[in-house]
């Protein structure tokens, strides 16, 4: 798989673009590996709540929490105070051979305690039948290695028909300083897959990140 080539988007959307074998129609440009997100941009704050949507769209084609952490209230989800990814992208080029990649994408904890992170669901909004087969996942690479099945050869997803092996944990952070946590995207399109030659495919999915802020920590 090339690494280094620069992919074009035709799209300034909120979601996850596939983009493949792209001619240089627009400026939004990414290389596999480059950064994806920031604290500033393309990053939405989930802050209250337990679970934090990032929308996912394709390109297929030829080309809070910051006072004493040791409070006993208000409830969990209060201290959950995060930025997610609003869009994430994938893609591969034909000399790719099938296989896609993505930049790297950021999970931000500005909260006071340290928040459990897992992915919890990916759905398809609307998915071209050449796609059929398409295997996607989700590979965390900090704080630690965890790799996440979003969609399967048999066409399961995350939440109906796949489940997470697990869930990263973000060390407390706060809203100067947050704790980190990195992913990127990884698959292979179906097999006997024909790169479209005209009008790119263009699926669209939903992923969903479920949060847990870790209890206060007991008083010695």
């Amino acid at each position: 798989m090339t690494k280094n080539k620069k992919l074009l988007s035709v799209f300034l959307v909120f979601g996850l673009v596939a983009a493949i074998a792209l001619t240089p129609l627009a400026a939004y440009a990414w290389e596999g590996g480059s950064e994806g997100n920031s604290e500033n941009a393309n990053s939405s704050g989930v802050q209250g709540t337990s679970d934090g949507k990032t929308d996912v769209e394709g390109w297929i084609g030829t080309f809070d929490g910051g006072e004493d952490p040791n409070r006993p209230d208000p409830p969990a989800e209060s201290w959950v105070n995060v930025k997610i990814p609003t869009t994430a992208l994938f893609g591969s080029l034909s000399s790719d051979a099938g296989a896609v990649y993505s930049p790297v994408y950021r999970i931000y904890n500005h909260s006071a305690r340290g928040v459990t992170v897992e992915p919890t669901g990916f759905t398809k909004v609307s998915e071209p039948l050449e796609l059929a087969g398409m295997v996607l996942n989700l590979n965390f690479t900090h704080p630690n290695s965890l790799t996440v099945p979003l969609r399967s050869a048999d066409d399961a997803f995350l939440g109906a028909g796949l489940t997470s092996p697990g869930s990263i944990t973000l060390g407390a952070g706060s809203e100067s300083s947050p704790q980190t946590a990195a992913f990127t995207m990884s698959g292979q399109l179906p097999e006997g897959f024909n790169y479209p030659s005209n009008a790119p495919h263009q699926p669209r999915y939903g992923l969903v990140f479920s949060f847990t802020a870790e209890p206060p920590a007991a008083v010695q």
